[in-house]
């Protein structure tokens, strides 16, 4: 999520971050990265330095864990796990996911010419 400072406000500290988002102000409150191997950035990542929030939780097929950039920012870092019957719909959903985005651009370019 990202909003703007209010009229008057500029950047400073971060705020301390809670579970996954800042606990207040503005600004990002968490960016979202998937990953296909959680556990391989999450070790290269607490090797680095990085302060970890949590172990990794999961919610049904994904599991995720939240660290903290050295800048404040919270990164979530996620994981999909689809079950063996809808795995094979993934190449179905990732080209509509691609056509979505080729078309949100296409527009944005005649948009903002």
């Amino acid at each position: 999520m990202i909003s703007e400072f209010p009229p008057g406000m500029k950047p400073a500290e971060p705020p301390e971050a809670g579970a996954g988002a800042l606990r207040s102000g503005f600004g990002v409150a968490h960016f979202g990265l998937q990953t296909t191997d959680l556990d391989g950035v999450l070790t290269r990542l607490r090797d680095a330095g990085a302060q970890v929030h949590a172990e990794p939780r999961r919610t049904g097929s994904i599991r995720y864990v939240y660290v903290s950039a050295p800048d404040g920012v919270v990164i979530e870092l996620v994981e999909l796990h689809l079950p063996a019957h809808l795995a094979r719909f993934v190449p179905v959903i990732n080209g509509v996911n691609r056509g979505i985005h080729l078309t949100r651009r296409a527009l944005a370019k005649r948009l903002f010419k």
